[in-house]
């Protein structure tokens, strides 16, 4: 996990509460301080070692409240927090004494990715540097998936994600930018409360997933870091396997969730809606079409013997219109339409107008 510079008093305790019951090895540094400099890449190798620990670079110059609060009184100063409180402190740029105080209050992790560790839920996933984040997840087995649930941390939540899946290799942060994602899905504040925030994919293009990728472009407060406690796929396999297998660890963690019974079931139950809709309009447009049969399936003979004393004419319609113009007050518009009055012309629409002898 990278070490995160505290802005200014406030963010200290803002960090010390995010922290929850997290260790916090907070750094009291200033820029003209050499042996701090001298210590600071110990201080970054740890970070990365113990991601079971916040690590926090404090300078003193710009938290003054909290220096004067903890008698930091000289640089470089760690002090070792848990639950908001003070645990320890070592002052000097001692890099075994450094790595004496971190081992005491965090275990140190496997050989295990933090990408690893975070899917099995045993530390949050910080983006270093700025506030973008790629996290890419390969799958044993191909699976389609339906949903995607995220949970962040306060303002550090993920905002606008885009996904991809099936590409060749994993995206870098020079290229991700630019290129046009399967779908972007934005979240908002709803993302860092409960179990976190659930949107629907396009169904229809996450049918046959080999690999989804996440590029996660900010986050909800707009600030320099980004933190996801939670990232969860629902969706089920294309073919029948032993998901409790090692050999699909992906797959377990991706496609299975105590939550996913529930989303399938209102896919199902939408789509099952729109069937009924589809059948409906079906049904409505046959019956127009029956109606419309009606009117134009007329004998030819029985129409000659109705209309024995009238005086009929019969004009083609050319794309809806009539080719001659239209009659005046003397005549009757009767207007009716029907085909295969002329056996030389069967495909022929009519246009009647009947004028009463």
């Amino acid at each position: 996990m990278p070490v995160i510079n505290v802005k200014d008093d406030q963010d200290f305790k803002n960090q010390l509460t995010l922290a929850g019951f997290k260790p916090v090895i907070a750094d009291f540094t200033a820029v003209w301080c050499g042996p701090c400099k001298m210590i600071a890449p110990t201080f970054e190798a740890l970070s990365n070692q113990f991601l079971g620990a916040v690590f926090l670079k404090v300078d003193v110059d710009v938290c003054e409240k909290a220096c004067n609060l903890y008698c930091v009184s000289s640089m470089p100063t760690f002090i070792v927090f848990q639950d908001g409180s003070k645990m320890d402190m070592m002052q000097g740029a001692q890099k075994e004494g450094l790595e004496a105080l971190v081992k005491k209050y965090v275990n140190i992790v496997s050989d295990d990715t933090p990408l690893d560790r975070f899917l099995e839920g045993n530390c949050n996933l910080v983006s270093g540097g700025d506030e973008q984040l790629i996290v890419s997840l390969p799958f044993h087995h191909p699976v389609k998936v339906h949903s995607v649930l995220i949970k962040g941390v306060a303002d550090r939540t993920p905002k606008k994600v885009k996904v991809f899946i099936n590409l060749p290799k994993t995206i870098d942060f020079d290229n991700a930018s630019g290129l046009e994602p399967t779908q972007l899905l934005e979240f908002d504040d709803s993302a860092t409360n409960g179990e976190g925030q659930i949107l629907p994919l396009k169904y229809v293009k996450f049918q046959n997933v080999q690999n989804i990728q996440f590029f996660i472009e900010n986050n909800t407060g707009g600030g320099d870091v980004t933190e996801l406690v939670k990232l969860s796929v629902f969706g089920t396999p294309l073919s029948s396997m032993n998901m409790n297998n090692s050999d699909s660890t992906s797959a377990v963690n991706i496609v299975s969730g105590k939550r996913v019974s529930e989303i399938e079931q209102a896919l199902i139950s939408e789509s099952r809606e729109l069937e009924v809709r589809a059948k409906d309009l079906s049904n409505s447009l046959s019956q127009k079409q029956d109606k419309h049969n009606d009117c134009i399936h007329m004998n030819s003979e029985s129409l000659k013997k109705e209309l024995e004393t009238e005086t009929i004419l019969l004009t083609p319609f050319l794309d809806g219109r009539t080719v001659n113009k239209p009659f005046k007050e003397t005549w009757i518009q009767s207007t009716m339409s029907f085909r295969g009055l002329h056996e030389e012309n069967k495909a022929t629409t009519w246009k009647i107008s009947v004028k009463k002898s």
